[in-house]
C-alpha cells in the first residue's frame, strides 16, 4: 500500500455550503477505520462520525462504501440543520 506525504489543508466551502470530509484508512490487522466530518462556512464542526469495518479488498472499494454512508450521514446531519447545499468529498 502507498503511502503519501502530501499534507493538504482543509478548505471551508463557499457561503452557504456545509462541507462533508471523508477518510479511510487500513489498520495493520486489516480492518478499515472509516471516518466523516462535516463543517460549515464558519468551519464549525457540525457533527462527525467513525465506522470499523472489515472485509474490503481494496482501498477504492473501501472510500465506495464510505461514500454511500456519508451520503446516508449526511442526509440526518444536514436535515437536522435545515442546510440545503452540500458538497462531500
Amino acid at each position: 500500500m502507498q503511502r503519501s506525504n502530501t499534507n493538504v489543508k482543509w478548505q471551508r466551502p463557499k457561503l452557504g455550503f456545509v462541507k462533508i470530509s471523508t477518510n479511510v484508512n487500513l489498520s495493520e490487522v486489516g480492518i478499515w477505520g472509516l471516518g466523516v466530518v462535516a463543517r460549515d462556512d464558519n468551519g464549525e464542526e457540525l457533527g462527525s462520525s467513525t465506522w470499523c469495518v472489515e472485509g474490503f479488498e481494496d482501498r477504492a472499494t473501501a472510500e465506495a462504501f464510505l461514500m454511500f454512508k456519508a451520503l446516508c450521514w449526511a442526509i440526518v446531519v444536514v436535515s437536522l440543520r435545515s442546510f440545503l447545499r452540500v458538497i462531500v468529498m
